[in-house]
């Protein structure tokens, strides 16, 4: 598969949700699956973060730019295809993936 070329910035938008009844702070984090050093894995890191508050019951959209070079370096390690992680921590398990 070859790797696809971007026309200009890349932004991921998120939607975070308070569904409690108190103001609420949330840290958004966005990830990528990169090659680092001499190890051949793709490592997740951590390429971008912004804190938010959020009213009881809203909703706010969160917007991460992805650096281009990090961006060119996780198409090359995931044959191609651009693989975003967000979270609310390093833990995959907080994670949603998103392919663009």
């Amino acid at each position: 598969m070859g790797r696809r070329s971007w026309d200009g910035p890349i932004a991921v938008t998120v939607p975070v949700t308070n569904s409690g009844t108190c103001i609420g702070d949330e840290v958004v984090q966005l990830y990528l699956d990169e090659p680092l050093g001499s190890d051949p894995r793709p490592l997740r890191a951590l390429r971008g973060f912004r804190r938010v508050t959020v009213a009881p019951g809203a909703t706010v959209n969160v917007t991460l730019p992805v650096p281009p070079d990090a961006a060119d370096r996780a198409q090359a390690a995931n044959d191609g295809v651009l693989v975003v992680h967000v979270g609310r921590s390093a833990d995959p398990r907080d994670q949603r993936a998103i392919e663009i």
